[in-house]
This record gives C-alpha cells, sequence and structure tokens, in this order.
C-alpha cells in the first residue's frame, strides 16, 4: 500500500512547475474552497469564486510559509473573495433595468 503524497510535497512539486501536483491539490480541496465561496449564495458564481481563489492560490504559493496548511491557505482566500463579492453586491446602485424588472406592471 502506497502512502498519500501530502500537501507539503505538492505544494513543493507545483512551486517547481509541476502542473498535475497543483491539479491534485485543487482536486483535493475543491469541496472546501467551494464551500468557503458558497456564503454567495449562487452555486455557479461560488464555483467562479473558488476556481479564482485556485489561481491567486497559484500564483502566491511562494508566499505559503507552512506548505501543510494550504487548504486551509486557499480556504481562506477563497472566503475573502466571496466577503468582497458580497460587499459589492451590497454598495452596488440598483440600475433603472432592475427597478422595473420588478415593477408588476
Amino acid at each position: 500500500m502506497t502512502n498519500p503524497v501530502g500537501d507539503a510535497e505538492l505544494v513543493a512539486r507545483a512551486e517547481r512547475g509541476d502542473d498535475a501536483a497543483f491539479e491534485q491539490l485543487v482536486e483535493r480541496h475543491f469541496e472546501t474552497v467551494f464551500n468557503a465561496a458558497s456564503i454567495i449564495g449562487n452555486g455557479k458564481e461560488a464555483r467562479v469564486c473558488a476556481q479564482e481563489a485556485f489561481r491567486e492560490a497559484k500564483v502566491a504559493l511562494s508566499k505559503l510559509k507552512d506548505k501543510t496548511k494550504f487548504g486551509l491557505w486557499a480556504f481562506g482566500i477563497s472566503r475573502r473573495k466571496a466577503i468582497y463579492i458580497l460587499r459589492l453586491r451590497k454598495l452596488s446602485v440598483p440600475t433603472s433595468q432592475d427597478i422595473h424588472e420588478d415593477d408588476p406592471r
């Protein structure tokens, strides 16, 4: 029986350009990262948010100090992105089209 490769090893490989290693990290942690983004409320938008969080994580891998904490780190990136989206929604001003769409006439 083989031991599964840990996150630290996968992160180290991904830092050296191993896309397959990063893909394993994404597969391993996608559900958790997606759940962090699900506070948005829309499944499609949460999926996009999670994907963007992984893209951001890939670019910033060298900043991750404890490579065993990749999942938690990616979760945090996703959560911050989702909160940012929610804040933008709260700040958005409805357009005249939005107002007319809600008009029952």
